[in-house]
C-alpha cells in the first residue's frame, strides 16, 4: 500500500517576493501616473474654465454699464444742469457721461480723494461711467422752485440712515436727477414728506442748498435758456444716479478687476492682469464713431470731447488664478502686443486669454 505525504505550503521563496513587489511597484507606478495625468488635464481644464467665466462675467459687466452711460431722460443728455456744490468731485461729475485714464504710472487725486484704498495697478487703464440706476418715477404734479412731488407706490419707514424713511427706492440725501425731454437737473434730495394713500400716495422731495455736497441753489432756475419748472406729464420722471468705475488692482498677489460705485467698492473678478480701453469718438457730430481713441486728458478743457464718446473698445486680459498649470512658460498676445517668455519670470506658469468687446453709448451714438 502506498501512502503518500502531501508536505503543507511554509512560507515564499525571495525569488517569489521579488517578482510580487516588482509586478506591484509596476502597477502602482501605472496608476500613480494616470491620477497625476488625470489630475493635471482637470486643472488646466479647470483653469482655462475659470478664466473663460471671468473674462466674460467681466466683458458683460462693464458694457451694462457703458451702454447706459449718459442716459440723463429722454432729451438724450445733451442739455443737463449740475446743481451739486462739488462738482468736481469723482461721484459728482455728472457733467461726464463717461471718462477714464490711460496705462497710469501713479493714482489720480480725483480717484485717491474718493478714497485712498483705491490704488489700480500701473500700467492699467480706469473707466468712469455715470448713469442712472433703478426704476424711473413720474411727477406727480407740476415742479415748484422748492421741490417736486413723485407718485410713491413703495413707501418704507425706517429703512434709510437715521431711521429716515425709503419712498420708492430713495432716501433723504441720495443724489437724483429730474428730467423730461427738455433738460435734465442733477440735485441732491433733502427731506421726504409723504401723504396720501394708495394708490394716490406722493412724495414731496426738497432740494436745499444744505447737506453734503449740498446744492448750489434751492430752486430750478437760474439757467436762461430752460423753463423754471418741470410740468407732470409722462416724460417728467425722476431717477438714483450712480457714478461706476472699474479698475484692476492686485491684492495679495491675486491681479483683480474691482467695480466702484457711489462712494463703495467691490473685489467683482479674479485674475484680471490687465485692462485697456479705447474711445469711439465722434468728431462730425453723426453719433457714429470716426475714430478709437486711448483716454485723452480728464479736465474741464475736454468735457466736451468726452461728451462726444459714443461707444468704448473693452479688452481684458484675464490670467489664471493658480500657477503652474503649464510644463513652460508660455507667451500670450494682448492689445495688438506679443509678450515673449524673454521678457516674464521663469517661474511663470500661467494661462492667458485675452477677451475684447466694443459697446456702444446707446444714448449718445446713432
Amino acid at each position: 500500500m502506498n501512502i503518500f505525504h502531501y508536505k503543507k505550503q511554509q512560507g515564499l521563496t525571495i525569488i517569489e517576493i521579488m517578482i510580487a513587489i516588482l509586478l506591484s511597484t509596476l502597477l502602482l507606478t501605472g496608476v500613480i501616473q494616470i491620477f497625476v495625468s488625470t489630475k493635471h488635464s482637470y486643472r488646466i481644464q479647470d483653469g482655462l474654465s475659470r478664466i473663460q467665466e471671468n473674462g466674460r462675467f467681466g466683458i458683460q459687466m462693464i458694457s451694462q454699464d457703458v451702454q447706459m452711460g449718459g442716459f440723463y431722460g429722454c432729451n438724450d443728455g445733451q442739455i443737463i444742469t449740475n446743481h451739486l456744490n462739488d462738482s468736481t468731485d469723482l461721484q459728482f461729475q455728472y457733467d461726464y457721461s463717461i471718462a477714464g485714464y490711460n496705462d497710469l504710472t501713479s493714482t489720480p487725486a480725483l480717484l485717491t480723494s474718493a478714497n485712498t484704498s483705491i490704488t489700480p495697478d500701473t500700467g492699467t487703464d480706469v473707466i468712469i461711467i455715470r448713469r442712472p440706476e433703478g426704476e424711473p418715477y413720474r411727477l406727480a404734479g407740476i415742479s415748484t422752485k422748492d421741490n417736486i412731488t413723485i407718485e410713491a407706490p413703495s413707501v418704507i419707514s425706517n429703512l434709510c440712515n437715521n431711521s429716515a424713511t425709503m419712498v420708492n427706492g430713495f432716501c433723504p440725501g441720495d443724489i437724483m436727477l429730474v428730467a423730461d425731454c427738455n433738460k435734465s437737473i442733477v440735485f441732491q434730495s433733502g427731506t421726504f414728506t409723504v401723504s396720501g394713500t394708495p394708490p394716490n400716495r406722493i412724495a414731496t422731495i426738497t432740494h436745499p442748498t444744505g447737506s453734503t455736497p449740498g446744492n448750489s441753489k434751492d430752486e430750478w432756475g437760474g439757467v436762461s435758456d430752460m423753463p423754471n419748472q418741470f410740468a407732470n406729464d409722462a416724460n417728467s420722471v425722476v431717477y438714483h444716479l450712480a457714478t461706476i468705475m472699474y479698475y484692476v488692482q492686485t491684492v495679495n498677489g491675486i491681479p483683480t478687476l474691482f467695480r466702484y460705485q457711489n462712494g463703495d467698492f467691490d473685489a467683482l473678478v479674479d485674475g484680471v492682469e490687465d485692462m485697456q480701453i479705447q474711445y469711439g469718438e465722434d468728431t462730425n457730430n453723426d453719433g457714429i464713431a470716426d475714430s478709437y481713441v486711448d483716454a485723452f486728458a480728464y479736465d474741464a478743457t475736454t468735457q466736451a470731447r468726452w461728451n462726444s464718446i459714443v461707444a468704448t473698445k473693452i479688452k481684458l486680459l484675464i490670467r489664471s488664478v493658480n500657477n503652474n498649470l503649464t510644463e513652460q512658460t508660455l507667451s500670450y498676445s494682448f492689445n495688438g502686443n506679443t509678450v515673449t517668455t524673454a521678457n516674464m519670470a521663469s517661474d511663470d506658469k500661467y494661462i492667458r486669454r485675452e477677451f475684447v468687446t466694443t459697446v456702444a453709448l446707446r444714448n449718445h451714438a446713432s
